[in-house]
C-alpha cells in the first residue's frame, strides 16, 4: 500500500497558534490599546510616587498623557474592524515597537535610583503581548528591541547595566516564553493530533470568521467534505497503526497540494474538510479530483461540494455539503458531487424552518382487535405561503440533498416529543406511542442518537414511548453498519420499527439481525386484500413477522373488509384512513 515517503507525513501548520488565539485586528488592537492606557496609568503613578530633581517630569508626564490617548484611540479604531477582519502582516507591530521606544523614553527620563527599573518593567508587557498575537521569530525579536532599548537607556543615566539588564530581560524573556507556550497550548485544542491538520472544532471557528468575510465583501467561498471509501475494511485488515499512518500520509499529501487561501481540517475517523475562499464549485470540484487521485490504492475517496450563498450560516453551509458528499456515496462512491445554485430550493427549506412553516400532523393506530387507540405517526407538512399545504414528498428529496434534512428531523423529532409527553400528561403510563420517521441520511448521522437522547431528556418522556420507523431503503448496504446505527439507537431505549416492508430489499437474514421491534407492512399489500395469491403472500408476512416477535402495523386500511381480513389473520395493528386521517394536534403542543 506505500505509507509514503517520511515527507508525505503531515506536520502541524505553521503556526498554529495563530489560528487558535484570538487573532482578528479588532481583539488585536483593542488589547494592545488597554495595555497602552495601563502603562500610561502606571506611568504616571510611579512619577508621582518617585518625583525627584533628576526626572524629567515634564517628559514622563507627557509620555504618560500620551500613552493613554494612544491606548484610547487603537481600541477606538480597533473597535471599527469587523470581528473576522484579517491583519496584515505589520498590524500591531508598529504601535508594540513605538510603546517598546516610549518605555525606553521613560527609563532613560526617570534619572537614577530605582525608577528606571520601576519604568522598565514595562517590558514584561512587550513579551506578553508580542508572545500571545506574533510568531516565535517577531517574539524573539520585540523582545530583543525591547533589552536594546532598556540598555540605551540605561547607558544614557551612565548606571550600571548587568544586573538590570538581567533582571528585566531575565521576566520579559519569561513572559514571552510563557505567553508563546500558552498560545501552542491553546493551539493544540483546535489541532488534529494525529495528522497536524485543524480538528473539527477549530475547522468551525475558521469557517464562521471567513463567512463574516464573505458578508462583507461578496467574494466566493467553496467548501468541500472528503470521506475515504472502504477506509473501515483497510483499518480491518491492516490493523490501526497502518490506518493512522494512511490518514497522516493522505493529509500530509493533500496539503501540499492546496493553495495557501485554503483549509484543510480532519473532522473525524476518515471525514476531511475543505474551506476554499475564492474557488467556486466547479473549480473547487476539479481540486477535490486531483486530491483524491493522489489516495493509496484500494482506498478510494466521495466527496461532496457546495458554495456559499448570502445568508448562509455555517451549519446550513455545512449540511447542504453533507448532502453532497451523500449523494456522492449513494451515486457509487469514487466520485465528487458538485452542487451550486440548484440549491436555491433548498435555501427556501432553511428559510421555511426558521420561519415555523413545518407543522405535524398526527395519524393515530389503532388495536384492530378491539379498535383502541395504540399509537400515533408523525407526519410533517410544510404550510407554503404561496403553494399551500405540502406533503413531504415535494420537498424530502430536495431535503436530502442539500442536508437540510438533519435540522428538519431534529426539530420533527424535538416536537414529536413534545408531543408524546403531553400525551401521558392527559393518559399517563398507557398513553399511546408517537413514530417518528428517519431517513436514509439521518441514520447514517452519528449525530443522531444525541439527538434523540437530548430531546427525551428535554420533555423527560420514557424512551418506549417513542418509535422510530424506518424505509427498507435506509438499510441498503452492509447489514454490519446497519446494525451498529440501529444498536446505538436501540440502547436509547426506543422502540424500532421497519416501515413500507416488502418494498425494498426484503431479507428474512436482515429481520432476523436487526433490532426491530415492529414491522409496518406497506399499504400496497393491503390494497390488493381479496386476490388470491396476495392474499397468501400477506399472511406469509403476517406469519414470520409474529414468528419473529415483531408486532404488525398494517398501513393504508381503507374499508372494512381490509380490517377484518388482517385482524383475522393474525396483525396486531393498523392505520388508515378508515380508522382516521392525519390531523394536527389538538393539545394545545405547539407544532411549530
Amino acid at each position: 500500500m506505500g505509507s509514503g515517503s517520511q515527507t508525505d507525513v503531515a506536520r502541524p501548520h505553521a503556526l498554529p497558534w495563530a489560528r487558535s488565539a484570538p487573532s482578528d485586528v479588532r481583539w488585536r488592537l483593542e488589547s494592545l490599546g488597554m495595555l497602552w492606557i495601563a502603562g500610561g496609568i502606571l506611568g504616571l503613578l510611579v512619577l508621582a510616587l518617585a518625583a525627584r530633581r533628576d526626572m524629567a517630569v515634564g517628559v514622563l508626564a507627557l509620555i504618560g498623557s500620551s500613552a493613554i490617548a494612544v491606548g484610547v484611540l487603537l481600541i477606538a479604531v480597533g473597535r471599527r474592524q469587523p470581528r473576522a477582519a484579517v491583519p496584515t502582516r505589520w498590524t500591531c507591530h508598529l504601535p508594540l515597537v513605538v510603546g517598546t521606544v516610549a518605555i525606553g523614553g521613560c527609563v532613560a527620563a526617570a534619572g537614577g535610583g530605582s525608577a528606571p527599573i520601576a519604568y522598565g518593567a514595562l517590558f514584561v508587557w512587550i513579551g506578553l503581548y508580542a508572545g500571545a498575537f506574533f510568531t516565535p521569530r517577531a517574539v524573539a525579536a520585540h523582545v530583543a528591541f525591547s533589552m536594546v532599548a532598556f540598555g540605551v537607556a540605561l547607558r544614557s543615566l551612565g548606571q550600571p547595566m548587568a544586573a538590570e539588564m538581567l533582571l528585566v530581560g531575565g521576566v520579559t524573556t519569561a513572559a514571552a516564553v510563557l505567553s508563546v507556550w500558552t498560545a501552542w497550548q491553546r493551539s493544540l485544542a483546535n489541532s488534529d493530533p494525529l495528522t497536524g491538520v485543524m480538528n473539527l472544532r477549530g475547522f468551525e471557528r475558521a469557517l464562521e470568521q471567513q463567512i463574516e468575510r464573505c458578508e462583507r465583501s461578496r467574494t466566493p467561498l467553496a467548501l468541500a467534505l472528503v470521506d475515504l471509501d472502504g477506509f473501515k475494511g483497510y483499518n480491518d485488515q491492516h490493523g490501526s497503526v497502518a490506518g493512522d499512518r494512511l490518514l497522516a500520509t493522505t493529509a500530509g499529501r493533500w496539503q501540499a497540494q492546496l493553495p495557501d487561501t485554503a483549509l484543510m481540517a480532519r473532522l473525524g475517523g476518515d471525514e476531511f474538510a475543505f474551506m476554499l475562499p475564492g474557488m467556486t464549485p466547479d473549480a473547487a470540484g476539479e481540486l477535490v479530483d486531483q486530491l483524491r487521485a493522489l489516495l493509496p490504492a484500494p482506498v478510494t475517496g466521495s466527496a461532496g461540494v457546495t458554495e456559499w450563498c448570502p445568508g448562509d450560516t455555517p451549519s446550513q453551509l455545512r449540511a447542504r455539503t453533507d448532502g453532497a458528499l451523500f449523494q456522492a456515496k449513494r451515486s457509487g462512491r469514487d466520485r465528487t458531487q458538485v452542487t451550486d445554485h440548484e440549491l436555491t430550493s433548498a435555501l427556501e427549506l432553511w428559510r421555511a424552518l426558521e420561519a415555523g412553516e413545518f407543522v405535524l400532523h398526527y395519524q393515530p393506530i389503532h388495536s384492530l382487535a378491539d379498535g383502541g387507540l395504540d399509537g400515533y405517526e408523525a407526519l410533517i407538512r410544510w404550510e407554503h405561503p404561496e403553494k399551500g399545504m405540502q406533503s413531504p414528498a415535494e420537498f424530502i428529496t430536495a431535503a436530502e440533498r442539500s442536508g437540510a434534512i438533519h435540522a428538519i428531523g431534529r426539530w420533527v423529532i424535538d416536537e414529536a416529543c413534545r408531543y408524546a409527553a403531553a400525551l401521558r400528561e392527559r393518559h399517563g403510563d398507557q398513553a399511546p406511542t408517537v413514530s417518528v420517521n428517519v431517513s436514509t441520511l439521518q441514520l447514517t448521522d452519528p449525530r443522531l442518537a444525541s439527538d434523540i437522547r437530548y430531546a427525551l431528556a428535554a420533555t423527560r418522556l420514557p424512551p418506549q414511548a417513542l418509535v422510530l420507523e424506518l424505509t427498507e431503503s435506509a438499510l441498503d448496504g452492509s447489514v454490519t453498519d446497519a446494525a451498529d446505527a440501529l444498536c446505538r439507537l436501540r440502547e436509547l431505549g426506543v422502540q424500532l420499527a421497519i416501515d413500507d416492508f416488502g418494498t425494498g430489499y426484503s431479507s428474512l437474514h436482515r429481520l432476523r439481525n436487526l433490532p426491530f421491534d415492529i414491522l409496518k407492512i406497506d399499504r400496497s399489500f393491503v390494497a390488493d386484500i381479496g386476490d388470491e395469491r396476495h392474499d397468501a403472500l400477506l399472511c406469509a408476512i403476517i406469519a414470520m413477522a409474529n414468528s419473529l416477535g415483531l408486532d404488525t402495523v398494517a398501513e393504508g386500511i381503507e374499508t372494512e373488509t381490509q380490517r377484518h381480513f388482517l385482524a383475522a389473520n393474525g396483525c396486531v395493528r393498523g392505520q388508515g384512513y378508515l380508522l382516521g386521517r392525519p390531523a394536527p394536534s389538538t393539545l394545545g403542543v405547539s407544532d411549530r
